[in-house]
């Protein structure tokens, strides 16, 4: 009966080296840890990989070294959120400013860009910034900037401006919180009687 087996003094290859070095035991490689400067490209999506050619661990000395693959997470942004190329954020406005317009500084990937707010502007508008948002990967065109309006009712008015309030709903002939209908309301319900 024959058996064959791997040598071992020189795991098969051939050759024994009579004076391995120190630091790779006669193997021809080490393991190292290397710093790479890696370019992200613009528009990458978060838990997207990357590879690197011959930067990743060899099997040996007479092997080439495999790729390295990274995998990227994108860190989120404390006011703007990413949706596909585009970028949503919201801005939280007063009553007043919602009834009569104002204008205000918003941020953009860019920097801070001006935002013109309509009289009249309604809880829950959608404001489109064009070109303002993400290159997407393997695109040229840009994503937009989409601003959701919030507008914040207050909930610690002083009898100054409870009063103000009152009268200003009176006048439009809308019910208060004591139930009561503006003058109008009031002479509109007596001649429908």
């Amino acid at each position: 009966m024959v058996t064959t087996s791997v040598c071992g003094s020189c795991n098969g290859v051939g050759t024994i080296i009579k004076d391995p070095c120190p630091a790779c035991s006669g193997r021809g490689f080490v393991k190292s840890k290397n710093k790479l400067i890696i370019d992200i490209p613009s528009g990458i999506n978060n838990s997207d990989q990357l590879r690197v050619s011959r930067r990743g661990n060899s099997l040996g000395s007479d092997s080439i070294p495999g790729d390295l693959i990274i995998t990227v997470y994108v860190k989120k942004h404390p006011s703007l959120m990413r949706e596909g190329a585009n970028v949503l954020s919201t801005v939280n406005i007063s009553f007043a400013q919602a009834a009569l317009g104002t204008k205000l500084e918003i941020e953009t990937l860019d920097g801070m860009e001006e935002l013109n707010i309509k009289p009249g502007t309604q809880p829950g508008t959608k404001m489109i910034l064009k070109s303002k948002g993400i290159i997407p990967l393997h695109s040229t065109r840009r994503g937009d900037q989409i601003v959701f309006i919030n507008v914040k009712i207050p909930t610690d008015l002083n009898a100054e401006e409870i009063v103000l309030l009152k009268k200003y709903a009176s006048g439009r002939e809308e019910f208060t919180s004591d139930g009561h209908a503006g003058i109008f309301s009031s002479i509109k319900s007596a001649f429908k009687k």
